[in-house]
């Protein structure tokens, strides 16, 4: 895992120098999913880097590492290409490579094709949804999931999102609600809580963003 995550690396770095990249390294008590059921519970450090190589065509980099171990959780690679820019936003992108890491050093492969699309009811609220299509690479997985969430934004301070999502694994069903506060120009402070209701779980997070 270590040589292709260097390979990956060396690859996407002279990129890197010649766009507008952003990112960002979060603090938090729990971890990144865009599957709320399976956010981790335990602490990391999640560092974002994103770089977008055209005005329709975006990368972003996501690495997690578990604080209670000291090691790379996951490496995320999402690719997403805008192919419609109205009112209503459509994305198409698959996450290539996806790498998760348990605590006993196993490594499980994914790679996961998605649709997601905004539409933008005023300039206060807009809605999201994402189809994301899972499978396993080394691993016997398959998995579909469906997610609806609602953004308020009453000022530039505070965005409110309201999330309800399917997971036909075990017919998981959920919602989830994340506020994220505007601390200043360079931080944020991100709370999420979300409830399953399949297995009655109900994970909380917080995190302190620095925006690079």
């Amino acid at each position: 895992m270590r040589k292709l995550i260097t390979i990956i690396l060396v690859t996407l770095i002279p990129l890197f120098a010649k766009s507008q990249t952003t990112g960002s390294v979060e603090l938090n008590s729990g971890g990144f999913s865009y599957i709320p059921a399976y956010i981790s519970r335990d602490p990391n450090l999640i560092f974002d880097v994103n770089l977008p190589l055209h005005n329709r065509l975006n990368v972003n980099l996501i690495t997690q590492v578990d604080l209670t171990i000291f090691n790379i959780r996951a490496v995320q690679i999402d690719t997403r290409y805008k192919f419609l820019d109205k009112r209503l936003k459509a994305y198409a992108g698959v996450h290539l490579p996806t790498f998760v890491m348990d605590k006993d050093y196993n490594v499980s492969n994914f790679v996961a094709p998605l649709l997601v699309s905004t539409y933008s009811v005023n300039d206060k609220f807009n809605l999201n949804g994402m189809y994301l299509r899972g499978f396993g690479r080394n691993i016997d997985f398959s998995s579909h999931f469906v997610s609806l969430i609602g953004n308020y934004v009453p000022n530039k301070k505070i965005n409110f999102g309201n999330q309800v999502y399917y997971l036909n694994l075990d017919n998981t069903i959920g919602v989830a609600e994340t506020v994220v506060l505007k601390v200043n120009k360079d931080f944020q402070l991100n709370t999420f809580a979300t409830y399953n209701f399949r297995n009655e779980s109900f994970i909380t997070t917080v995190g302190l963003k620095y925006n690079l």
